[in-house]
């Protein structure tokens, strides 16, 4: 296991809640990291808390509701934050009140707000980034998560016409044959 996927496998077992936020304004890409990292984290470890959180957008309901929190367990939480180059853009308050952050983000960097930070600026999307993640550490992948991440992916490459490299086709193409993601619907 590369040391950046333990550094984020171990901060995630460590925590008996984990806090999931993004970027304000979200587009597919970051509400699909952000659910897809919830629902592997969750069913990877069905005893841990997990919440989405942030605003919630009507039109990309199809990714699930984001948890409503009405107070944050700051100093026995971690929070992720995906899709987010830096602190002004995170879509929840008082980040630096968690006891630890982890980054996962495919944009140039703009603040370091975390000590476990993954950054692959020529990645096609945070969603890949994710499932890079997901696929190198014990976190498990069933078809609902697949299907966030390849919603992620096609957002943000603008359906493969952007951002989009060998690795990017082989990881959709992946995504569809191992875990029937159904690209119709």
């Amino acid at each position: 296991m590369n040391n950046i996927y333990k550094s984020i496998y171990n901060e995630i077992k460590k925590y008996k809640k984990v806090y999931i936020a993004r970027h304000i304004g979200p587009d597919p890409d970051a509400f699909g990291s952000q659910m897809a990292l919830k629902a592997s984290i969750s069913l990877s470890f069905p005893e841990k808390e997990v919440y989405a959180v942030g605003t919630t957008v009507a039109r990309f309901k199809y990714f699930g509701k984001v948890d409503k929190v009405n107070s944050y367990d700051y100093e026995n939480s971690l929070l992720i934050v995906v899709d987010t180059p830096d602190k002004k853009r995170v879509d929840i308050d008082n980040i630096d009140k968690f006891k630890n952050l982890v980054k996962i983000d495919r944009h140039p960097k703009v603040d370091k707000f975390s000590d476990v930070e993954y950054i692959v600026e020529d990645a096609s999307s945070a969603s890949e980034l994710v499932l890079d993640v997901l696929e190198n550490t014990k976190l498990k992948v069933n078809q609902e998560i697949a299907e966030h991440i390849y919603a992620g992916i096609v957002s943000d490459t603008n359906r493969f016409l952007v951002s989009t490299t060998n690795k990017t086709l082989d990881t959709v193409s992946n995504l569809i044959r191992k875990y029937k993601v159904d690209i119709e619907s």
